[in-house]
């Protein structure tokens, strides 16, 4: 009994010491496996002499590492599995001409022909004893198509038909108006059309409607499916499928853009034929398709009122599937390649097609009908009456996603319904319809010696530990520079190549740092070209250097009289002698005899009443589509050179702001249209005018005439002519805009290139003085309604002068009639303050300035004017702005030879002025974000990683070696044991 528990008590412990020994191995296993893993951060949890504590920390932080890395990937994969297609925008332009014009189904407002009109307008009465069966019949059959407001009303009275057959299609079409009474004229790329000849009529919902350039039914529907008449009979299809040339002779048809290239269609609906179908009122409905697929009013369409003229504007999409996506499932790429999907009824998959074939399946499967204008293959297939059409148009798309068996909501009374038939499996493949498209060392420790002195001892004790830290830590390199089995040699060369690595990354990462703070945006070029006619043209001033009529007012008489005596002037002669010398030269403004500082708002009846004859000036005008009337495409305006002509420009209202006074048809333009700040496509008729094309045929071209008597040399510069003024219609001009001069007898021809420039929404986040620009509505002019740089500065400039002399330049944009017009003799001050203006928004100090200069600057301290100044005179450009450069060519005149006269004899000079767009296309500029916080840490780990290694564990290793295990040391072996276990 004793032996038996001896061997029983000897193989237990045989049991343990094995089991022991089992782990002993699993252990050392388990710390060479960490110790030699290239994972940052695992060789922690191996180590035997670290405290639970430490391996806690590790494994937390490496969990935590693991967890969020899976968190991203497992987001990256979720996001390729759901959505692995990307739909991006062409880089290249297709010609419009290569892609075929839309089909154009017009559904009169007219349904019903006048005999079923008198039909219907007797059910308007209560009683219906008078109303015979053919009535009855008539009025259930027209239901079919025209929804009347009483139709369930008199349904219950004396019931309805269950099926009607094909027979139905000729009621229809009998009782349906002829073409002609409802096709006025047509109009196809220009040319004028037979209507019957470019137009078929075709079933739908509305009953019979008239499509324009569909393809013919043989090729719409398949083989099985019954014709009826001439419905869809167009002509045979040509060069369809061939997006990548121009076919000359191609059906469907292709055109060029523009209003003339288009469809043009009168139509007409007599007054005595206002039919009692549900919607009337509205008018025509217009449905835009493309020419393969059968016109649906599910789909987009819009409505053409009975007297009203509608102009469309058409934008294609053409979206193509490269042939690699094939791999993917359809459900993938949420679409059909065209030989993927079969209909049976339509020869070409569309999503169109796709949806009738569903709803002709619905119809069938539900009420073992079809509606009217489905394709029909059978002779005896039953048409479904009105109240199955009236249920399928209102209900049919949630009948589509139940056959589908999509997740859409539907009604619980529908679902219902729906419920008591049982749907079969192969429901789902029919009214599946999807859009259709073509094409990532352990070491040894030397115990330290206990007779080495503490000074001695201590730096012992740091280099152990350093050796422990470099040994440990995922930085590359350094773990040789504290491994004492190298030489001191290997030593120092791996120090000096992870201290030049170092170096290195951290002056690139500086730089980055440096380049993202300094400038976070940058500007681009886009990637693709844009049509000139996608923006505005630009406005044009024109200043004439003659200011007055000579036969009125010539300025360098009076000039001459006032200096040999002033006192030979009276006091009218002075004050207008005055108002002149403030749009002529003003040095001849400073005898102490012309003391008026400011004027009234009289000053502006006499500078216009002084002004040579609009028709005198201005002999010719034309643009882009032909002669134009030069007095109703020239307003006059104010400028710091008298009184200008503008070509273009937004009206006073939408220009300024309701404050600002106005003097009589000034700034007086037309209305804007389709104008807006984004550049998108514009509508045919817009203003601003927009050119058509490039070229000198395509744009402003302006006479002007100038008689040698009116030439002031007093009054003027020595440079006579014009000054042209190229500007955005959405601003004033300025002399701080590009200008050119135009001179007498000369032709001068313009070439303008936009300089488009956009700003990315996501900059809205950066401060403006980073983006350097404003978005639109970040900062709010009192004077203009558009904010533009040059509005700004004319802000600022107005808001300094008001304020410092008390009163305004002429040509500024006055708020309060009261606030006098300033006079010549503060055209000094006027001048100070606009270079102390250039000096607030450069934001520079006051240098160069001299004492005049000075004295302003002193009165702009004294009135605290700095900050109010640096709020107004803030003037960054617009985020959204567009200029415009311009090249000139220059050549005589010979307007005379043309008229056969003799250049001596003739006392006018004649000038031309040709400004158009040099090319058709432009490529817009876009602010771009310079670097995210993500891009930023992104580009500077990956300089880290490239140079030393070095990940976000790295940076945890380095704390930790400073801090935890430090901490965890002094509290196992003792403050004297810091650095760790001797052993």
């Amino acid at each position: 009994m004793a032996k038996t528990n001896v061997d029983g008590n000897r193989r237990m412990i045989r049991k343990c010491y094995l089991s022991k020994r089992k782990y002993r191995n699993l252990q050392n296993y388990f710390e060479e496996c960490t110790s030699y893993s290239s994972l940052h951060g695992v060789k922690y949890l191996g180590e035997r002499n670290r405290t639970l504590i430490e391996k806690i920390g590790w494994f937390i932080i490496i969990a935590i590492s693991i967890i969020i890395c899976a968190y991203f990937v497992h987001e990256t994969y979720k996001k390729w599995e759901t959505t692995p297609i990307l739909v991006t925008v062409g880089t290249t332009q297709l010609p419009i001409q290569h892609v075929t014009f839309p089909a154009v189904t017009i559904c009169p407002a007219m349904k019903v022909a006048q005999n079923l009109v008198d039909i219907l307008n007797k059910f308007n009465v209560s009683s219906t004893e008078n109303l015979t069966d053919k009535d009855k019949l008539s009025f259930k059959h027209a239901q079919m198509w025209c929804q009347y407001s009483n139709y369930f009303k008199f349904i219950q009275t004396f019931g309805f038909e269950e099926r009607y057959n094909l027979d139905a299609l000729e009621f229809i079409y009998n009782n349906t108006p002829p073409m002609q009474e409802i096709f006025w004229t047509c109009q196809w790329s220009g040319d004028d059309k037979n209507c019957s000849d470019i137009f078929t009529p075709t079933f739908t919902e509305e009953g019979v409607c008239y499509t324009f350039n569909s393809i013919n039914r043989s090729n719409l529907f398949e083989l099985g499916v019954l014709p009826f008449k001439d419905f869809n009979n167009a002509k045979a299809t040509s060069c369809y499928d061939d997006y990548k040339s121009t076919c000359r002779d191609s059906y469907p048809y292709r055109t060029t853009p523009g209003v003339e290239a288009g469809l043009q269609v009168f139509l007409t609906v007599p007054k005595d034929n206002l039919n009692p179908c549900i919607d009337i009122w509205k008018g025509h409905k217009v449905l835009i398709h493309q020419p393969n697929e059968l016109p649906s009013t599910k789909n987009n369409y819009f409505y053409i009122p009975l007297t009203e003229s509608v102009t469309v504007a058409l934008i294609p999409q053409v979206i193509v599937t490269d042939e690699s996506l094939r791999s993917y499932t359809v459900e993938q790429r949420k679409c059909y390649y065209d030989d993927e999907k079969n209909l049976t009824h339509f020869k070409y998959y569309t999503q169109t097609n796709c949806e009738a074939e569903c709803y002709l399946y619905a119809t069938k499967l539900y009420w073992n009908c079809s509606d009217f204008y489905m394709p029909h293959i059978s002779d005896a297939t039953n048409i479904c009456n009105g109240t199955i059409s009236y249920t399928l148009r209102r209900s049919g798309h949630h009948i589509k996603n139940h056959l589908a068996n999509t997740s859409m909501n539907i009604p619980d009374a529908i679902q219902n319904e729906l419920d008591t038939v049982d749907v079969p499996s192969e429901a789902r493949e029919v009214c599946n319809c999807l859009p259709s498209f073509p094409h990532r060392l352990s070491y040894k420790m030397n115990p330290a010696s206990a007779r080495k002195r503490r000074g001695r001892k201590t730096l012992t004790h740091v280099a152990k530990y350093f050796e422990e830290c470099t040994g440990a830590t995922s930085i590359h390199g350094v773990q040789y520079i504290g491994d004492r089995q190298r030489s001191c040699v290997e030593r120092l060369i791996w120090a000096v190549i992870v201290a030049t690595s170092v170096s290195i990354c951290t002056k690139y990462v500086l730089q980055t740092y440096r380049k993202w703070e300094s400038s976070p945006v940058y500007v681009t070029i886009g990637s693709g070209l844009v049509p000139i006619r996608d923006i505005s043209f630009p406005a044009v001033t024109i200043c004439p250097e003659v200011k007055s009529d000579a036969d009125i007012y010539y300025y360098a008489d009076w000039i001459q009289k006032a200096f040999d005596n002033e006192t030979y002037l009276n006091k009218t002669e002075r004050l207008h002698f005055e108002y002149m010398s403030v749009i002529c030269n003003r040095t001849h403004a400073k005898s102490d005899g012309f003391n008026h500082q400011s004027f009234g708002p009289e000053i502006y009846d006499f500078l216009y009443s002084i002004l040579p004859n609009f028709n005198d000036t201005f002999i010719d005008c034309k643009f882009s589509d032909g002669p134009k009337s030069c007095e109703e495409i020239f307003t006059p305006i104010f400028t710091k050179d008298g009184i200008c002509y503008t070509f273009n420009t937004l009206d006073r209202a939408e220009l300024f702001s309701k404050d600002v006074q106005h003097y009589q048809n000034f700034y007086n333009a037309f209305k804007s249209r389709c104008f807006n700040q984004k550049f998108e496509p514009d509508c045919e008729i817009s203003y601003p005018r927009r050119a058509s094309s490039s070229g000198v045929d395509a744009g402003l071209v302006v006479e002007l005439r100038a008689r040698a008597k009116d030439m002031d040399f007093k009054c003027a510069s020595p440079l006579q002519g014009y000054k042209v003024i190229v500007h955005n219609p959405s601003e004033v001009p300025t002399q701080n805009h590009n200008y050119l001069r135009l001179p007498l007898d000369q032709a001068v021809f313009v070439s303008l290139s936009p300089e488009v420039i956009t700003t990315r929404q996501v900059l809205e986040t950066y401060a403006a003085s980073e983006r350097q620009c404003y978005f639109n509505n970040e900062k709010k002019l009192s004077r203009f309604n558009h904010y533009t740089r040059y509005n700004c500065e004319v802000e600022c400039l107005s808001y300094l002068i008001e304020r410092i002399l008390e009163c305004l330049d002429f040509y500024l944009p006055r708020k309060n009639e009261s606030i006098p017009i300033c006079g010549a003799n503060m055209s000094l001050p006027i001048k100070i303050i606009e270079k102390i203006l250039v000096t607030y928004i450069s934001n520079t100090t006051f240098l160069n300035l001299q004492l005049g200069d000075l004295v302003i600057k002193a009165l702009i301290e004294e009135l605290k004017l700095v900050e109010q100044t640096s709020n107004y005179c803030d003037c960054l450009p617009s985020c959204r702005a567009i200029d415009y450069s311009f090249e000139t060519t220059q050549t005589d005149y010979y307007w005379y030879r043309f008229a056969d006269q003799d250049r001596s004899g003739v006392q006018e000079y004649r000038s031309l002025l040709n400004i158009h767009f040099k090319d058709a296309y432009y490529i817009p500029l876009q602010r771009e974000e310079m670097f995210g916080a993500m891009d930023f840490i992104a580009y500077s780990g990956g300089l880290m990683g490239l140079f030393i290694g070095f990940s976000f564990i790295s940076s945890v290793e380095i704390v930790y070696f400073l801090t935890l295990r430090i901490a965890c040391n002094i509290l196992m072996f003792g403050r004297k044991l810091w650095y760790g276990n001797p052993q």
